[in-house]
C-alpha cells in the first residue's frame, strides 16, 4: 500500500527508503556536520541511519526519550474517554465501542525508533500516526509498538487497527495532501530540528493539523517539537567535535555550517511565526543527564549512531589508522577530563566508572487556529 507524495508503508517492500519526490531529498549523499554531533536523530536521507537502528534504539533512545514525557505534560492531552485501559487491546472491535469521545490523533515526526508513539499510545491512548525517512526506522517502530499488544497477528492483518496507529516511510518537508486537516497533535522529538528546510516541515505539519476551532482536543492542542541548546548548553555533545579539532582539524574546517537549529526562544518562536502557528511558547532550557557506563561507552555510543562520525572512522580505517587511534585517546581522556568534576559541574564520574554530562533542549508550542 502507497500513499500519495512522499509516503509509502515499508511493508511493502524490504528496500530501504528511496525518496526521491523533491529535490531535497533525491540520492542526497550529505548527512549532518560532524561538528553538530547529535545529529544522531535525523540526517537529510533515510539510508545512512538504516544501518544503524539498532544501536540507535540501545544507545541513542534512552537519552532523547527522557525528554518526551515533560514535553507533552504540558498539553494535558485527553485520552479520548473510554472504560479500559488502551495499553490492553486484546479484543480492538470491543474496546472501539467502549470510546465516548473520539481519540486525539497524534502525528509523530520523524519517529526514530518510536518512542513517542509508544508514549503517546500507551499513556496518552492517542490515535498515533508515526513516520520516519528511514524505513528500517519505521519498521522497527512498527515492530515495537505490535510487540506490546495482544493478538499481534490479528492487529498487523486488521483494517481497523491501522486507523489506531500506523507508521510510514516518509518525507517530512513534503507529506501527503490526505493529511490536510487530519491531526489534532503534532510532536518532534529532536528531528525537525535537523531538516534539510525545517521551515517548510513545520509549513506542512501546519497545514495538516485541524484547527483548533473545530479540534476535539485540549486549548493546548497544535504542535511540540523540541531543539538541543547551543554549545554551552549541550556539554554532553561537544566531546566528539573537540577531539576532531585537536586531532582532525581539516575535518572541521572542511564542513559546511552545522546543519540543524540551534534552540533558543528567539530563534524557535520566529520558525513557528513564520510557519504560521499562533499562541506560540518556548519552555527550557530543560536538562537531562546523559549517562554512560564508562568513557568506552561514550565514544561507541557516537561511533555507532552518529552516520557522519561512523562515516569518518570507516575512512580512517582505510586510510589512516594511526589518526583514528589518536582521535579516539583524545575522546577518552576529555570525557575523563570533563566527566570527573564534583557533583554542581559540568559532569560526574561515579567510584563505578559511571559517567554523566548534562545537555538541555528546548521545548518549541504552537497551534493552528
Amino acid at each position: 500500500r502507497r500513499a500519495k507524495d512522499g509516503c509509502h508503508n515499508p511493508n511493502t517492500s524490504k528496500s530501504s527508503a528511496n525518496i526521491n519526490n523533491d529535490h531535497h531529498c533525491a540520492d542526497a549523499t550529505t548527512t549532518a556536520d560532524i561538528s553538530d554531533i547529535e545529529s544522531t536523530t535525523k540526517p537529510e536521507t533515510g539510508r545512512d541511519f538504516d544501518s544503524v537502528v539498532v544501536e540507535y534504539e540501545k544507545r541513542v533512545e534512552p537519552f532523547t526519550s527522557a525528554f518526551v514525557s515533560p514535553m507533552l505534560e504540558a498539553w494535558n492531552i485527553r485520552r479520548g474517554e473510554q472504560e479500559q485501559n488502551h495499553s490492553k487491546m486484546a479484543n480492538a472491535k470491543q474496546e472501539k465501542k467502549n470510546f465516548r469521545k473520539p481519540i486525539p490523533h497524534l502525528l509523530d515526526v520523524g519517529c526514530g525508533t518510536g518512542a513517542v508513539s509508544l508514549y503517546a499510545t500507551k499513556e496518552l491512548g492517542c490515535h498515533v500516526t508515526a513516520f520516519d525517512i528511514s524505513a528500517a526506522m519505521v519498521q522497527r517502530t512498527k515492530s515495537r509498538y505490535y510487540n506490546i499488544c495482544d493478538s499481534n497477528a490479528e492487529r498487523m492483518a486488521s483494517e481497523e487497527e491501522e486507523q489506531i496507529f500506523d507508521c510510514l516511510a516518509c518525507n517530512g518537508m513534503k507529506l501527503p495532501q490526505e493529511w490536510t486537516n487530519k491531526f489534532h497533535y503534532a510532536v518532534s522529538n529532536f528531528s525537525i530540528i535537523f531538516f534539510p528546510d525545517p521551515l517548510q516541515g513545520l509549513k506542512e505539519i501546519y497545514r495538516c493539523l485541524i484547527p483548533s476551532s473545530s479540534s476535539i482536543a485540549s486549548n493546548d492542542d497544535g504542535i511540540v517539537f523540541s531543539a538541543w541548546g547551543n554549545a554551552e548548553e549541550t556539554p554532553a555533545f561537544q566531546i566528539f567535535p573537540d577531539a576532531i579539532r585537536m586531532i582532525l582539524p581539516k575535518e572541521i574546517e572542511d564542513k559546511a555550517k552545522p546543519k540543524r537549529i540551534v534552540g533558543s526562544k528567539e530563534t524557535l518562536t520566529s520558525l513557528l511565526q513564520q510557519a504560521g502557528f499562533s499562541n506560540i511558547k518556548v519552555v527550557g532550557p530543560v536538562t537531562k543527564m546523559l549517562i554512560v557506563p564508562s568513557a568506552e561507552a561514550y565514544y561507541d555510543r557516537f561511533a555507532l549512531t552518529s552516520p557522519p562520525i561512523k562515516d569518518l572512522i570507516t575512512r580512517l580505517e582505510k586510510e589512516d589508522c594511526e589518526s583514528l587511534k589518536r582521535l579516539k585517546e583524545k575522546v577518552i581522556e576529555l570525557v575523563l577530563e570533563r566527566g570527573s568534576g564534583a557533583v554542581g559541574e559540568v559532569g560526574t564520574k561515579e567510584r563505578d566508572g559511571v559517567i554523566q554530562m548534562p545537555s538541555s533542549a528546548y521545548f518549541a508550542y504552537g497551534s493552528k487556529l
